[in-house]
């Protein structure tokens, strides 16, 4: 988004057109979507075990030709809430907010709670950022753009759809996840973007890979992450959210950054902005009324979201 904000604030080709001011619209003819290889970690991960979790079923002698079909119909929060699921589920690693309904941890459905907020999974020290499930749901209401980004783009960027390249998918779940999960709505929206499903097979993908390795030992995720963006000239390896290679005495200098962080996107915005920027991260991502307003009514409704320390984002 950066980049073609500034290509269009340069008068480059661009997805974005300027309107009044310092302010850009998305133009007529583009959306945002969503391709996911897997299930969204937390609530949409929890869904019973059985053949027909599926919208589609994969033909996995399909080779390189993929299919996507609509997902099945959205059903209404009060639906999903008193939904029920006979048998056993699947896990997620996702653990409930500290101030939120907690998991029952018994055999078989009765081991999670549906509609909790989580955080994310992971070994080591609990972490405080949420689960991929609630952070796409605030997406849906907030838009993608983020309050930082507010600044220029006054109107939110919702998903149009989101398309999950994987076997074992229940749009149920996934549908309750971008929900308001049951909670009183306090006049915000949810936009929910169209669910679809691909039988696409990557050559390295994890399912490739696991019947690849049918004999030996279950495949582990890695911490190393690609960070490949051909418009912004973005070409990194990240590990554990630093730089590949870096040594213990670099950690935290200017070298392990990654081009994704928040002080390097928060430079970029400051060339957006074309103009000294004073105030901290922290003030400009609030500096918009209109979306500090729904911000708060958001947490408001979702009062158990674990918010992330105010010094964390107070840096220039």
């Amino acid at each position: 988004m950066y980049a073609e904000l500034s290509n269009a604030s340069n008068d480059q080709p661009s997805i974005f057109e300027r309107q009044q001011g310092s302010s850009y619209k998305l133009k007529d003819g583009y959306k945002y979507h969503l391709f996911t290889t897997d299930v969204p970690c937390g609530d949409a991960f929890i869904f019973p075990k059985n053949e027909q979790s599926s919208t589609i079923k994969r033909k996995h002698d399909s080779g390189v030709e993929s299919s996507c079909k609509p997902s099945k119909l959205y059903k209404c929060d009060e639906e999903l809430k008193t939904e029920q699921m006979s048998g056993d589920i699947n896990r997620t690693g996702a653990k409930c907010v500290p101030l939120g309904d907690q998991d029952l941890l018994q055999t078989g459905e009765n081991f999670h709670v549906t509609g909790a907020l989580r955080i994310k999974p992971g070994r080591g020290n609990r972490t405080i950022s949420m689960s991929c499930s609630d952070k796409i749901m605030k997406w849906c209401i907030l838009g993608v753009q983020g309050g930082l980004l507010y600044n220029f783009i006054k109107k939110p960027l919702y998903l149009s759809s989101i398309i999950i390249n994987n076997a074992c998918y229940d749009s149920n779940a996934l549908c309750r996840a971008l929900s308001f999960r049951g909670r009183n709505s306090h006049e915000l929206e949810i936009i929910r973007p169209s669910l679809h499903q691909t039988n696409l097979m990557f050559a390295d993908g994890k399912e490739t890979l696991e019947k690849r390795m049918i004999d030996t030992n279950k495949i582990s995720p890695s911490p190393v992450s690609l960070l490949w963006c051909p418009s912004c000239n973005i070409y990194e390896v990240s590990n554990n959210g630093r730089k590949h290679g870096m040594t213990k005495k670099n950690f935290n200098t200017l070298k392990a950054r990654t081009a994704i962080c928040k002080h390097v996107l928060y430079g970029e915005f400051q060339k957006l902005s074309k103009e000294s920027v004073q105030k901290s991260y922290y003030d400009c991502k609030n500096s918009d009324e209109e979306y500090r307003k729904r911000k708060e009514l958001f947490f408001n409704v979702f009062n158990d979201w674990i918010r992330k320390p105010r010094h964390f984002e107070e840096f220039k």
